[in-house]
């Protein structure tokens, strides 16, 4: 009992470290020496908190628990990746033939690799929805760029599985590790989507990687006057809404979160023009 006490104490204690040392690699705010100490601070802490995480699962013998190692993998793998410069674009227009609403969007960020000891090797699994009417023709992706290489026609179809309703482009790639002074560490993504929607719907976008910042700006070029409506899944949520979100523009909105992202959160944008 002892002993799982101790690996409990190291786990926080490994949060403890990570929690500042991300700050410090990811606060474009700080100077050289700070960040140093953040790099070297992320993967020493994760180190920490993965080996304890790894003893209490031995010691209580839940490994074959499938819940369990499916948290372990996942904490292992996202607190090593960090999505930098990240930003969506989204546009709204009215289709008359179908009077539907017609969502574009594009995607962007750069996914950095924070271990200074490990290649990571990573799946990229995105999705975005195929659309109200259940046709995979009304919703997807229309090209995906990783780094040079460009995903478009049959060789995008190649990386597209489609469940649950969703389009998913999943691709593995590999980051090299960090290394001061040096590049080398990063890939930068932009996903172009489409997504076909009701006069009265919601759009519901999270997040995959642990994301620095993340800002979004989205254009309503419908004929339709009505706001749009926005819920933030987001500890930040009142933030958000009391200093990120503005409108900059004719049916133009701009909002960032201005704290990270964890995987999962995100936002939903809802609209009613079903009576205009």
């Amino acid at each position: 009992m002892k002993k799982h006490i101790i690996n409990i104490a190291f786990i926080f204690i490994g949060l403890a470290v990570v929690a500042p040392g991300i700050y410090l690699a990811t606060n474009s705010s700080v100077g050289t020496i700070q960040f140093t100490i953040g790099i070297a601070l992320v993967p020493v802490g994760t180190s920490a908190t993965i080996s304890a995480i790894k003893e209490l699962i031995n010691e209580i013998d839940f490994i074959h628990n499938e819940v369990v190692a499916l948290a372990y993998k996942v904490i292992k793998e996202y607190m090593r990746i960090v999505r930098y410069e990240h930003k969506l674009e989204l546009e709204l227009t009215h289709d008359l033939s179908t009077n539907m609403i017609a969502v574009t969007g594009k995607h962007e960020y750069v996914l950095k690799n924070l271990s200074i000891f490990h290649k990571l090797k990573h799946t990229v699994s995105i999705y975005t929805d195929i659309g109200r009417q259940s046709d995979p023709k009304t919703g997807g992706f229309k090209y995906v760029r990783i780094g040079t290489a460009k995903f478009d026609g049959a060789e995008l179809e190649d990386h597209i599985v489609i469940k649950h309703q969703k389009k998913y482009f999943i691709r593995d790639i590999a980051i090299d590790k960090r290394k001061l002074g040096k590049k080398g560490n990063s890939l930068s993504f932009e996903y172009q989507t489409f997504g076909v929607y009701c006069l009265q719907d919601r759009l519901i976008w999270t997040v995959q990687d642990l994301s620095h910042d993340f800002t979004v700006v989205v254009k309503n070029r419908t004929p339709f006057n009505k706001s749009l409506m926005f819920k933030f899944n987001h500890s930040n949520e009142e933030k958000v809404i009391q200093n990120g979100l503005s409108r900059i523009g004719s049916g133009e909105y701009k909002f960032s979160f201005g704290a990270p992202i964890l995987p999962y959160q995100g936002f939903e944008m809802a609209w009613d023009f079903s009576a205009d």
